[in-house]
């Protein structure tokens, strides 16, 4: 199983290029990127369940029924600030999106800030080098951080390993015992 649920896209009933990953947070929502969803897609289908997108036999195909961008998400002319989305998904979907785990969330043990949690991890389905196709396979990477602020959290590239084309949305986690 894996915390990071694909979506992808539909316009005029064509699959969008592209993808983004996205969270359970809650019995019936999701948490994404709010770029990855302003386009006013028709349709957002999800893929989860599986670490291998190509690979479906025992994943869980539905579409969203509703999606929301925060308020103050502006998109680029204020660097991408609030860039934080919520969808949720129909009641009927609920059954079969059982093991689908929701993400364990709460206050930090220590003040979230850079002296306290150094590096954090991410995981998506994105390129792993320029202009290559995105992932089938659900990867992980260390990030350090750069700063934390109640509107952005900058990170970097660790080991030469980060985030990339097709990762936006999915998760971004630090661990404690």
């Amino acid at each position: 199983w894996s915390r990071d649920s694909g979506l992808q896209f539909r316009e005029n009933g064509d699959l969008a290029s592209g993808h983004c990953g996205a969270t359970r947070i809650a019995e019936s929502w999701f948490l994404t990127a709010a770029h990855c969803i302003d386009q006013g897609y028709d349709e957002i289908r999800f893929i989860a369940g599986t670490t291998n997108l190509r690979q479906t036999d025992s994943a869980q195909i539905f579409n969203a029924d509703a999606a929301i961008c925060h308020a103050g998400y502006l998109g680029q002319d204020t660097d991408m600030i609030n860039d934080l989305a919520l969808i949720h998904v129909p009641d009927s979907t609920l059954p079969a999106i059982r093991n689908v785990p929701i993400a364990t969330y709460g206050a930090p043990d220590a003040v979230f800030s850079q002296e306290n949690y150094a590096q954090l991890v991410m995981a998506g389905w994105g390129t792993t080098r320029y202009g290559a196709l995105p992932s089938d396979q659900l990867l992980s990477a260390p990030l350090n951080l750069v700063s934390a602020s109640p509107g952005i959290i900058v990170v970097e590239s660790a080991n030469g390993q980060g985030p990339c084309q097709g990762d936006s949305g999915g998760p971004l986690y630090v661990t404690e015992e």
